[in-house]
Parts: C-alpha cells; structure tokens; sequence
C-alpha cells in the first residue's frame, strides 16, 4: 500500500537480476482518478455479488468473504474491458474460479499472495481455455466429500455459499409461496431447536436443517412445530405437488420431504432427512462448476 502513495519510489528487480527504481502513482491527480476507479469496481462488484439471481449475498451477513472483494472486483473490470464477443466466457470463468474459492475455504487466512496469484492466474485462463487455475482442479477433486454438516456457524464462507444458493434457487416462504424481502429473513430451523434434547441431536444447527423464511412464518406460524405438523396442514390445504414445489426449491427433494412427514420423527428419521439433503445440496454446488 505504500508505493500508491503519490511519488513513492519502488525497487523493481529486473529478469537479469539489475534494479531499478519505478514510481506507480506519480501525483496526487493520478491518485485520484484512480482512486475512484477502484471505488467504482468495488461498488459494481458488491452489487453483483447481493444481486438474488447472480451470486445471492443479499447482505453483508451472507457474503461469504469480504476478502475476496479487492480481486473479484479486479477479475470484473479486466473482464469488462475485453471485445463483446469475449466477455461471456470471461464472466463465467470469473463465476467458476469465485465458486470454487468459497467452498475450498480459500480465502480463509491469509489473503495477499492468495489475491494477487489468482488475479493473474483467472487473466491467464480467460486468455487461454487450457490454463485451469489449481483452485479449480481443487474444487473438482473435493466437492463429493464436502462436509456440510459440520458447517454450524453463519459467517463462515462455506455456510454462507449454501445460504446464497437458497437465495439463487428463488426458495419461496412456505405458507405464502411468494420470495422474501430480503431485509425480512430467519435463518429458520426445519427440525426445531426446541426438539434437538428428545431426540438427541447434537448438531441441530448445521446448515442442512436450516433455510430461510420470513421472520413472521418463523416466528408466529411455524413456531417450534414438528415439520410434519405443519408440512401436513399445507399439504392438505394445497396438495402435495405444490408443497414438493416450493420444498424443493429449498433444497429438501421429494424423499426429503417424506422423511420429513413421519409421524413420529426419531432420531433415525433427522439423520436420513440430514444425508438426503446434504446430497441434494452437494449435487447443487458441484454444478456451480461443473
């Protein structure tokens, strides 16, 4: 950060092992206007990155890594300055190399040499098709054993990435069928909180029991019921295919929801419910790359 100081002088150490001395900025006027490129990019990049039908963070609790900002602001820009025909496939790489990065936990420590090294490399396979950055590969080898259910915390980036697939795939709130206000949101419990001690259930807060609802259906409606106590009541008031439509868009497939409807739910009913979900869900995020 020192050397975009207007004047400061930089070592540059040249292929034949010479230095010499380079200036970046070499005024207060190129400081400036380059300074409000970079807040520009930065502010494009976070409305991308909140949009419900682009990448899902609808608020800055659900954006995976706020590290990740200064290059996925960057990778847009370069890719925006390439030829019309270009830019499709540029974005989607961009898409391919940010997914990738949330559910391998990339950007977890450390981040300088991490987003300095990837700039470069996603710029490289935009450029070329057959120069796939290690990040993907990683993705790739991984995502079959990715443990979603120890992901217990929001704020983590792979616990986040699933609540912005939620956003994504559209998931409805379950009595009235109509998108949230994303201002309006519970980080819902589908098996409640309230049941975890008569089942014995010691991750009840793992991500594949979570979804989002409106704060009032949480709240008010659904309260602390079992799932089949009210999934049963919207089915017989609406049928069950419409019911299966709007629970799929939450992630919970057809034996999902069966699993869900037993009457009585034990502990073994949670477990197969928490392995049918985590495999829908796995299926989802492998093919934000694949």
């Amino acid at each position: 950060m020192y050397y975009l100081l207007p004047g400061a002088k930089k070592q540059v150490r040249e292929p034949d092992g010479k230095r010499r001395e380079e200036i970046l900025v070499p005024d207060t006027i190129d400081f400036e206007k380059h300074w409000g490129v970079a807040v520009g990019a930065l502010e494009h990049a976070i409305k991308c990155l909140r949009h419900p039908q682009e990448f899902g963070a609808i608020s800055s609790n659900y954006l995976p890594y706020a590290s990740i900002l200064p290059v996925f602001a960057s990778l847009q820009v370069y890719a925006q300055s390439l030829s019309a025909e270009r830019q499709l496939s540029a974005k989607q790489k961009i898409r391919h190399w940010y997914w990738a990065s949330i559910f391998t936990n990339r950007y977890s420590g450390s981040v300088e040499s991490t987003s300095a090294r990837d700039f470069l490399d996603i710029k490289q396979w935009i450029n070329d098709a057959s120069a796939e950055p290690g990040v993907i590969l990683e993705f790739k080898n991984n995502v079959k054993n990715l443990n979603l259910r120890k992901e217990i915390k929001r704020n983590t980036s792979v616990y986040n990435g699933v609540f912005n697939l939620l956003v994504l795939k559209g998931a409805p709130d379950l009595i009235n069928g109509e998108a949230p206000q994303y201002d309006d949101l519970d980080d819902h419990h589908i098996v409640p909180v309230s049941k975890a001690k008569s089942l014995n259930i010691n991750d009840i807060h793992t991500i594949l029991n979570r979804t989002p609802l409106t704060a009032h259906t949480n709240r008010h409606v659904i309260r602390d019921r079992w799932p089949y106590e009210y999934l049963s009541e919207l089915i017989k008031e609406n049928g069950k295919s419409t019911v299966q439509g709007i629970m799929e868009k939450h992630f919970v497939s057809p034996k999902a929801l069966d699993i869900l409807l037993r009457n009585p739910f034990t502990y073994d009913d949670f477990e197969a419910f928490i392995k049918e979900r985590e495999r829908v869900l796995r299926e989802a995020i492998k093919s934000l790359v694949m």
